[in-house]
C-alpha cells in the first residue's frame, strides 16, 4: 500500500506564515533573527520602531552594525565581542541588561536582551534569535531610586553628626558645672571652716574667763 502524502501544502505553509507573522506583530518586544553570518532573516515591527528602521529596509543587513556597533561611551565594539554571537560560536543563551542599542539617527537607549540560538531540526545551529525591551524608564526609576537612598543616607550621617557634636557639648556643660559646684562648695566652706574655728576659740576662752572679765570683753567688743 502506498503512504499517504504528508508534506505540507503550500496553502498550509502559507496559514503557518501568516500565523507566526501575526504572533511577531503583536509582541510588544524587540525581536528579530540572524543567520550565521549575522544578517538579518526575520524582524517584527516592535524591534524595527525602536530603532527607528522600516522592516523591509534591515532585511538582509548586518544587525551589529545597524544598532550594537559600539559601547555606551561611543567606542568601537567588535562583532567578535559580542555576546549576540556566542549563541552562534558556542551555541549557549546569553542575557545582557547592561548594554545599548543604536537607532538609526546616532542616539542609543540602555536594553535588556537575551539571545538564543536556533537548531534545524538534525540539531545543527542556523543562527539566533534575540529579543530585547527598552528599559530607559526602568533605568531612570533606578537612578531616582538611587538618588533617593544616597540623599537619605546623607540626611542620616549629617543628623546622627548633629546629635554627636550636642552630645558632647551637653557632656562639657555638665563636666562645667561639676566644677562650678565644687568650686563654689569649696568657696563656702573655707568661710565656715573660719567661723566654726572662730566658735570653738570663744567657747575655750569663755570657759577660762571670769565673768567680769567676759562682760568687759564683750563691752569692748561693742
Amino acid at each position: 500500500l502506498e503512504q499517504p502524502h504528508l508534506e505540507p501544502t503550500y496553502l498550509e505553509l502559507e496559514t503557518l506564515r501568516r500565523q507566526y507573522q501575526l504572533i511577531l506583530n503583536a509582541v510588544g518586544e524587540g525581536v528579530y533573527g540572524l543567520d550565521m553570518q549575522g544578517n538579518v532573516t526575520f524582524v517584527n515591527p516592535a524591534a524595527a520602531s525602536m530603532i527607528d528602521w522600516e522592516v523591509d529596509d534591515l532585511i538582509g543587513q548586518s544587525m551589529h552594525q545597524v544598532l550594537h556597533h559600539s559601547h555606551p561611551d561611543g567606542s568601537h565594539y567588535p562583532k567578535e565581542c559580542c555576546p549576540i554571537y556566542a549563541a552562534f560560536q558556542a551555541g549557549s543563551t546569553r542575557r545582557i541588561t547592561d548594554e545599548v542599542f543604536w537607532r538609526k539617527d546616532g542616539t542609543s537607549f540602555p536594553v535588556e536582551y537575551i539571545s538564543t540560538p536556533m537548531q534545524d531540526e538534525k540539531g545543527q545551529l542556523i543562527g539566533a534569535v534575540i529579543t530585547f525591551r527598552d528599559i530607559t524608564q526602568r533605568k531612570w526609576a533606578e537612578a531616582v531610586l538611587q538618588q533617593a537612598n544616597e540623599d537619605l543616607e546623607t540626611k542620616i550621617r549629617e543628623r546622627a553628626a548633629a546629635l554627636y557634636e550636642a552630645n558632647e557639648r551637653l557632656r562639657e556643660l555638665s563636666a562645667l558645672k561639676s566644677r562650678f559646684v565644687a568650686m563654689v562648695c569649696h568657696e563656702f566652706r573655707n568661710p565656715l571652716n573660719n567661723i566654726a574655728l572662730s566658735v570653738s576659740s570663744l567657747s575655750r576662752y569663755d570657759e577660762k574667763l571670769s565673768a567680769t572679765h567676759n562682760s568687759q570683753f564683750l563691752q569692748c567688743g561693742a
